[in-house]
């Protein structure tokens, strides 16, 4: 075990200075996703000279491990709140690491459940509301990696491979489920970044999911995220459609009725006389 350990730490000390170096030479890595060839191939491809000079060798167990304590390591260090932004970019190409080396794994498909697993630390040793904000722009910007499970590839735009009840949501799944609800249950303490936060966090779970699973609980985020976004399915009606009666045309008659008269003006509706409403 103190040879694991001491080997752990010998990868640490060859891979942080590069991420170092990495992070605070890409002035928006938070924002937006690193290319491959923002790696060497060597690091890509776990050609490090800890582990080619070892007798333990390399493993995905062996240089998970390592990614988990590059995490641990820095964001329980003490000077975290001095420079939060460089921390947190730090975090990025991390993460954006463990996506490019996918195919250089030993089993590539398992790399999801150490990308999530990395995500999840990272986000509770963050404090909420302040430092998870500054984190999220990744999350917002990656979200299309979030979704492709254990493919490698892709996936067609709006699908997703994650299952509630499968690696690796569903030992998460009840953990942000669980927060979300102290967040609510905390109502009157709660700050607008508190709210923000647990806006982002809610959408990022109803996006995650197939909106036909039950887990899914929050399929409303998706469709209020695109009012006013060009969408079809916002069009305006008009006299020619309108004779359409077909299932499409006829939801978004009345959805577009509903968002006209009620959900842009609640306050105006509440007064409204009963007949109205």
């Amino acid at each position: 075990m103190v040879l694991l350990d001491s080997h752990i730490q010998q990868c640490v000390d060859f891979v942080s200075p590069i991420i170092k170096l990495i992070a605070e030479n890409t002035a928006d890595v938070i924002n937006s996703p690193l290319n491959s060839n923002s790696f060497e191939s060597e690091l890509l491809e776990f050609n490090w000279e800890p582990l080619l000079n070892s007798k333990i060798g390399k493993s995905d167990l062996l240089t998970d491990l390592v990614l988990k304590r590059l995490v641990t390591d820095l964001l329980s260090s003490e000077d975290v709140h001095d420079d939060l932004t460089l921390h947190v970019k730090k975090c990025s190409v991390i993460l954006d690491f463990c996506f490019h080396s996918k195919q250089y794994r030993e089993k590539p498909t398992s790399w999801i459940v150490v990308y999530f697993e990395l995500f999840s630390t990272i986000f509770d040793m963050l404090n909420w509301p302040n430092a998870t904000l500054k984190f999220w722009p990744y999350v917002e910007s990656r979200m299309d990696w979030f979704k492709m499970g254990n493919s490698l590839e892709p996936l067609p735009f709006g699908s997703t491979n994650m299952i509630s009840y499968k690696q690796p949501l569903y030992d998460k799944l009840r953990h942000w489920n669980d927060l979300l609800k102290m967040v609510q249950n905390n109502s009157s303490l709660n700050t607008p970044l508190d709210n923000i936060m647990s806006y982002k966090l809610t959408k990022f779970l109803s996006e995650l999911l197939p909106l036909h699973e039950e887990s899914n609980f929050n399929r409303s985020a998706l469709i209020s995220t695109k009012q006013g976004s060009g969408n079809p399915w916002n069009k305006t009606i008009s006299s020619a459609t309108k004779r359409d009666n077909s299932s499409e045309n006829v939801f978004a008659t009345d959805y577009n009725y509903v968002f006209d008269n009620l959900l842009t003006c609640p306050l105006e509706f509440e007064f409204r006389p009963t007949e109205h409403k």
